[in-house]
């Protein structure tokens, strides 16, 4: 039996991380190496060009073994390498996949997406280490390939790396910057800046990872970036600033639970207390479970948040008896989800 990739992927830790999406910078490749600002140990092997390295999006491309007879016709054809390798990527066969890459990566040194496909087949295996190894090779080698410096990136950041993540970034960083006119230069400046973001927050630099995010204009910030950002407000204590984000964002989305959740916590650390009840009775008034199922796993530890936030404020308040209400049905759903655990015995 051919081994396969394993296709489960891991839970992303403090925030959501994005996958690292192979994106087309042009119509036409261009496999350069920049004059100047390349990683340490970059090689110099190919003519030097300010161009964004492109390479034919797979999406693009129907997965067929006529590449592995394109690249057979055309051995020092990147191009021809690239189509193969991704074909025989969708084949799932780990061995070929692998000694396909190694002889491309003896045959022609210079090339970065040999790397690149093993930096996809050690994350399809789910070991991290590796795959960043792969990315960070892929990127020295195309340092104008800022797909690669995202997939580094990301895997360094769940190898808790962040220390090595941030210069990564802030090289992808610059060179998309060059070419912002491009949608797809500016879309990875956002996951990049996102993962740089993600990095400072591990370190607990979060004032440093809040004026990162502040890097990116408004319009560009979607709702999970604007909830790190609140997140890193809140975690700084910048509690001007977190309630703008939040207000502002819950004033066009008002059922939005994380944000409800989000201000409620703010209100509280700033002794709002009324203010932090009337968010939390709002989030849990939008907490019901979907048709034909009930809470997930997370959706039970949100609830349960909010419900002992909810007891403590009415505590502060003097409604001992609300509180002890909340505290109840926390008391409840503890039981319940300890007599629904797959260890319990039923007998």
């Amino acid at each position: 039996m051919k081994p396969t990739v394993a296709t489960s992927k891991k839970y992303i830790g403090s925030f959501t991380i994005l996958a690292a999406l192979i994106m087309v910078f042009g119509s036409q490749a261009s496999f350069a190496v920049p004059a100047s600002g390349h990683l340490k140990g970059a090689a110099h092997t190919v003519p030097l060009t300010k161009s964004l390295v492109a390479y034919p999006d797979p999406a693009h491309f129907k997965p067929s073994p006529a590449y592995l007879a394109l690249y057979k016709r055309e051995p020092n054809s990147e191009i021809a390498f690239w189509k193969a390798a991704n074909y025989l990527l969708s084949t799932n066969n780990v061995v070929e996949i692998r000694n396909f890459c190694e002889q491309a990566k003896r045959s022609h040194p210079h090339w970065a997406t040999p790397y690149y496909i093993l930096g996809k087949l050690a994350d399809y295996g789910l070991d991290d280490a590796e795959s960043a190894a792969n990315y960070r090779r892929a990127f020295e080698l195309s340092p104008n390939w800022p797909v690669a410096a995202l997939g580094c990136v990301q895997k360094l950041i769940l190898c808790d790396k962040p220390r090595e993540a941030i210069p990564i970034a802030d090289a992808g960083i610059k060179i998309c910057a060059a070419h912002i006119d491009s949608n797809t230069a500016a879309e990875c400046i956002g996951q990049l800046t996102r993962c740089k973001a993600e990095a400072l927050y591990n370190l607990k630099d979060y004032a440093a990872a809040a004026q990162t995010l502040e890097t990116i204009q408004k319009r560009n910030r979607l709702e999970p970036m604007e909830k790190q950002l609140a997140t890193c407000y809140k975690a700084s204590n910048q509690w001007a600033k977190c309630f703008a984000v939040s207000d502002n964002y819950l004033k066009d989305h008002p059922d939005n639970e994380d944000f409800r959740l989000l201000r409620a916590q703010a209100y509280a650390a700033t002794g709002q207390w009324q203010k932090a009840v009337d968010d939390l009775t709002a989030n849990l008034s939008l907490h019901r479970p979907m048709k034909h199922r009930g809470f997930t796993v997370t959706e039970v530890f949100k609830k349960k948040e909010v419900l002992l936030l909810r007891a403590q404020m009415y505590e502060k308040l003097g409604r001992k008896d609300l509180a002890k209400k909340d505290r109840n049905e926390l008391n409840r759903q503890m039981t319940d989800s300890y007599q629904d655990a797959p260890f319990q015995n039923s007998h």
